[in-house]
C-alpha cells in the first residue's frame, strides 16, 4: 500500500524539533557565560561615592523623623534647599541594610533585584517551561545587563531599575491576555507611587506608561492585528496612565514636586542645559570618555536582534506598534543620556523575551534546510555571546576605573583621623571624599563640598577653578581663602599635588584613598599606611596611585613596597604597562638617591610583570614596549652601581631583545662586557693567590664576591661554602651562602642559611628587608617570619 506523498510530507511534521545536541551544548555554554557575567556584576565592591551621602540621608530622615531632608545640614559652605530631592524610600533601605550588614547587604539587594529582573524576564520568554529560542534569549539577556551598568550602582538608580522592569513585565503580561481585561495594568500606578519616592527617574516611567498608551491606540486604529490589547482594555491602560500621572502627586512634597521639575526642565531649562554640559553621566553615548564603555557597540547589536525578531515575529502577525514606539523612544533616550542606558536595556529584555515567547507560538516543525539555518544561527549567537561575554569578564577584573578596579575607594582611615584630632574643626575637602566624610562624622564636622552637587551649584563653578588650578600662587590664595583649618583631598586629585608643594600645608598623614593636610606647626609625625598590607591587598590601579603619591610624598619606603605590590598583581601582567611605568618611576627616584639595593628590587619587580608569552603580549598591544626597554636599561645600571656587571649585562641584552636599536643599551652592554673582562682577570689573579694562601679567608671571600660579580654563582657556592664550614659561625658567611642560593633557585637551603646568618649576629639585620639577592625567596612564609625576627631584633 503506498501513501501519497503529501500525506507523507504532513506527516512527518508532528511539531516543533527538539534541540540537537550540538544545540544544547550551545546553550548550556551560553549560560555558563551569561550567569558568569552576572556573578562577576553583583559580586564587585560597592565604591560609588554617591551611596555615602544616601546612607546620611537615611540615618538623618530617620533621627529627625522627618521625609524631608536638610540640605544645609551636611556644610558648612553656603548651600540651599531650592532643588526637590525625593528619593527616602530608597535612602531609608540603604541606611538600614547597611545598619545591620554593612556593604555585603547593600550587595545582596544588589543581586536581588537582578535576580528578580532575571526571573521575570526568563518568565516572559517561557524558557522554564522548555520552550526553544534559549540562545537568543541568552545573548539578549547578557546584552541587557551588560548596557544596565548605570542602573546596577548601589544608588537609588536601582530602584528605578526595579520599577521599569516590572512596570514592563506587567505591561507585556496584561497584554498576554486579548481575550479581555486585565488588572495586571494597574500595577502602573501602584508602582508609580514607590518609583516617585525614590528616585527622580520616575519621569521615564511616565514616559513609558505614555507611550504604552499612545502605541495601543495606534494598534486599535490599524485592523488586522492580532498582537494587541482589546478595546476593553484600551480603556484600562488609559485609566491606569491617568492614575499613574496622579500618583506623581503622592510625595512628601505634593504637587510642588512634579511642578519643580515641569519648571526646571521644560520652561526654564537654562540652569538644567548648563548642568547637563558639566557632568559626564548625562553626555551622550558617542561621548569620548565613554567609548570604554562599548555602548555603542550594545545598541547596534540589540537594535540588530530587535530588527531581527520584529521581522520574523510582525511578518506573521503583524506590526505590534506599542512595541515599536516604546523600543524607538527609548532606544533615542540610550543614545542621548549615559545615565538613561539601562531604561532602554530593560525595555529592549522584555521586548525580546515577550517575542522570543511569540515566535514559539504554534511553531512547526523545520525542514533540514530549516534545521540547518537554525544551526548556523546558534553558532553566530554564541559566538557574539562569548565574544560580549569574555570581554565584560576581562574588563571586570582588570580593566582601570571599574569592577574589581574602582577609581574611588572611601577615606576609612583619613576620616578616623581627622575625627581623632580634628574633630569639629573647619574641614576641607574635596568632591571626592565629601560624601564619605559626610556620613562618618555623623554631624560633628560639616564638609565643604560633597558629591550631592545639587546644594552648591550657585558655587560650584569657583570650585571647579580652584580644583584645577595649575597656577601655585593662586592656589595658595584661593585655599586661605576659604580659611580651612584641615585639608582632605583625594590622592589622585590635582589638589594633592598642589598642597604637597604648598609652604603653608604639612601632609600630616594619607591612605589609598585620601592624604590630610594640616599647618606646619600641628604635624607632629607623618602617619603613613601600612605598606605591606596594601602590597597584598585589591585594588591594582589605586596601589599605583599610591606607590606615585607616596613618592611624591617623600616616602620612597612605601612608594617602593607598594609598587612592588601592584606588580605581583595578576592585572600587572595582563596590563604590564603601567606597572613597568611606575617600577621605573619609583626605581629611578631610589637610584638617583643611591638607594641602589631597593631600586633593584622595584625595577625588577617591573621587568618581571612584563616577562612571559601572556605579559609579553599584551605589553606589545599596549604598545609600551620601548617602555619595558628602558626598564631592563635601568635596572641594568642599577645592577653596575652595585657592582653586579653579569646581571646588568642580562638586561641591557634583554633591552636589545625588545628594541633592537637602543642606543644606550648598545654602549653600557660594551662597556659592561669590559668590566667583565676586566672582573675575568681579577678574579684569576685571586685563585693564584687563594692557592698560594689557603688559611687566608678574607682572600677566599674575596674571590667569592668577585665570582657573584661575574655571575658564577656554582664556583662562589662552592667558596662559600667552605668559608662557612670552616667558620661556622661568621654571619656575613651565612649571609652570604643564603643569597646565593636564592639566586640558584635553592629556596630551603637559602633560608636554612638565612635563619643560621640572624643567629650568628648578622651586624645589619635589616639589610634582608631591601637586598634584592634574596627576592626569589620573598614571597615564602618562611621568609616573612625571619624578616618579623631581623626587625625585632
Amino acid at each position: 500500500m503506498t501513501r501519497k506523498p503529501l500525506e507523507a510530507d504532513a506527516g512527518d511534521v508532528r511539531g516543533p524539533a527538539g534541540p540537537s545536541p550540538g544545540g544544547r551544548i550551545l546553550a548550556a555554554g551560553a549560560a555558563v557565560l551569561v550567569s558568569a557575567v552576572i556573578v562577576a556584576v553583583t559580586t564587585t565592591p560597592v565604591t560609588d561615592s554617591d551611596l555615602w551621602f544616601h546612607l546620611a540621608y537615611g540615618r538623618y530622615l530617620l533621627e529627625h523623623e522627618t521625609l524631608v531632608p536638610d540640605h544645609t545640614a551636611f556644610s558648612w559652605t553656603p548651600t540651599d534647599n531650592d532643588t526637590i530631592y525625593c528619593a527616602w524610600i530608597p535612602e531609608v533601605v540603604f541606611h538600614l541594610l547597611h545598619e545591620r550588614g554593612g556593604m555585603a547587604l547593600l550587595s545582596v539587594l544588589r543581586a536581588l533585584v537582578l535576580a528578580c529582573v532575571v526571573a521575570l524576564a526568563a518568565a516572559t520568554a517561557g524558557v522554564w517551561r522548555g520552550r526553544g529560542g534559549r540562545p537568543v534569549f541568552a545573548l539578549v539577556l547578557l546584552l541587557s545587563v551588560l548596557m544596565s551598568q548605570a542602573g546596577l550602582r548601589v544608588k537609588p538608580e536601582l530602584f528605578s531599575y526595579l520599577f521599569m522592569a516590572v512596570s514592563t513585565w506587567a505591561w507585556l503580561h496584561a497584554r498576554s491576555r486579548p481575550e479581555g481585561p486585565s488588572p495586571w495594568i494597574y500595577l502602573l500606578p501602584l508602582i508609580m507611587l514607590f518609583w516617585v519616592n525614590s528616585h527622580g527617574a520616575f519621569i521615564f516611567g511616565l514616559v513609558f506608561a505614555a507611550c504604552v498608551f499612545a502605541g495601543e491606540a495606534v494598534n486599535l486604529c490599524v485592523p488586522g492585528r492580532d498582537a494587541r490589547l482589546q478595546r476593553g482594555a484600551l480603556g484600562h491602560a488609559a485609566a491606569a496612565f491617568g492614575l499613574t500621572l496622579a500618583a506623581t502627586l503622592v510625595t512628601p512634597y505634593g504637587a510642588a514636586y512634579p511642578a519643580k521639575l515641569l519648571d526646571t526642565m521644560i520652561l526654564h531649562p537654562g540652569e538644567f542645559a548648563y548642568h547637563m554640559k558639566t557632568i559626564a553621566e548625562y553626555q551622550s553615548i558617542f561621548f569620548d570618555q565613554a567609548r570604554s564603555l562599548h555602548f555603542v557597540e550594545y545598541l547596534v547589536a540589540g537594535l540588530a536582534v530587535l530588527a531581527a525578531m520584529f521581522f520574523m515575529v510582525f511578518r506573521k502577525r503583524g506590526t505590534d506598534w506599542a512595541l515599536v514606539l516604546v523600543n524607538v523612544v527609548f532606544a533615542l533616550l540610550y543614545a542621548r543620556f549615559l545615565r538613561a542606558t539601562y531604561f532602554f536595556a530593560v525595555v529592549f529584555l522584555f521586548t525580546c523575551a515577550f517575542l522570543v515567547r511569540t515566535s514559539q507560538e504554534g511553531a512547526t516543525g523545520t525542514s533540514p534546510a530549516g534545521r540547518g539555518a537554525k544551526a548556523a544561527l546558534g553558532a553566530v549567537l554564541g559566538a557574539v555571546v562569548a565574544f560580549f561575554s569574555v570581554r565584560a569578564l576581562f574588563e571586570t577584573f582588570f580593566a582601570p576605573g571599574i569592577g574589581w578596579n574602582p577609581p574611588y575607594e572611601a577615606p576609612v582611615e583619613e576620616a578616623r583621623y581627622i575625627a581623632r584630632h580634628h574633630a569639629g574643626a573647619r574641614l576641607g575637602n574635596d568632591y571626592a571624599t565629601g560624601a564619605y566624610l559626610m556620613w562618618a562624622s555623623k554631624g560633628r564636622t560639616k564638609v565643604f563640598i560633597d558629591a550631592r552637587y545639587f546644594p552648591y551649584k550657585t558655587w560650584y563653578d569657583e570650585y571647579a577653578a580652584f580644583e584645577e588650578e595649575e597656577n601655585q600662587a593662586s592656589f595658595e590664595e584661593l585655599a586661605e581663602g576659604y580659611g580651612c583649618d584641615v585639608w582632605c583631598v583625594s590622592i589622585d586629585s590635582p589638589l594633592a599635588w598642589r598642597f604637597l608643594s604648598s609652604s603653608r600645608w604639612a601632609l600630616a598623614m594619607y591612605g589609598r584613598s585620601a592624604a590630610v593636610f594640616v599647618r606646619p606647626g600641628e604635624v607632629r609625625a607623618m602617619v603613613r599606611p601600612d605598606a605591606e598590607r596594601l602590597a597584598e591587598g585589591p585594588g591594582h590601579y589605586r596601589k599605583i596611585e599610591l606607590a606615585r603619591f607616596a613618592l611624591r610624598a617623600g616616602d620612597d619606603k612605601t612608594a617602593a613596597i607598594v609598587s612592588r605590590g601592584a606588580c605581583r598583581d595578576v592585572a600587572g601582567s595582563v596590563r604590564p604597562c603601567l606597572s613597568a611605568e611606575t617600577a621605573l618611576v619609583v626605581g629611578d627616584s631610589l637610584a638617583r638617591k643611591r638607594r641602589y639595593r631597593e631600586a633593584v628590587q622595584v625595577l625588577r619587580s617591573g621587568a618581571k610583570c612584563t616577562e612571559g608569552l601572556l605579559p609579553a603580549v599584551f605589553a606589545r598591544w599596549d604598545g609600551c614596549n620601548a617602555r619595558v626597554a628602558e626598564l631592563h636599561v635601568h635596572l641594568g645600571m642599577a645592577l653596575l652601581a652595585m657592582m653586579r656587571p653579569a646581571e646588568a649585562a642580562t638586561e641591557f641584552r634583554k633591552a636589545l631583545a625588545i628594541e633592537p636599536g637602543r642606543v644606550d643599551a648598545s654602549r653600557l652592554l660594551a662597556e659592561t662586557v669590559k668590566r667583565l673582562d676586566a672582573l675575568s682577570r681579577t678574579a684569576a689573579g685571586l685563585e693564584e693567590e687563594a692557592r698560594r694562601r689557603p688559611s687566608d679567608l678574607d682572600v677566599h671571600r674575596r674571590l667569592a664576591a668577585v665570582l657573584v660579580m661575574r655571575g658564577d654563582l656554582n664556583r662562589a657556592y662552592d667558596i662559600s661554602f667552605a668559608l662557612a664550614k670552616a667558620d661556622p659561625r661568621h654571619p656575613e658567611d651565612l649571609y652570604n651562602l643564603a643569597c646565593i642560593q636564592a639566586m640558584r633557585g635553592s629556596t630551603q637551603e637559602a633560608l636554612e642559611y638565612l635563619g643560621r646568618a640572624l643567629d650568628a649576629g648578622l651586624p645589619d639585620p635589616t639589610i634582608i628587608e631591601t637586598d634584592p639577592d634574596l627576592d626569589p625567596i620573598r614571597d615564602t612564609r618562611a621568609f616573612r617570619e625571619l624578616l618579623s625576627r631581623s626587625k625585632k631584633g
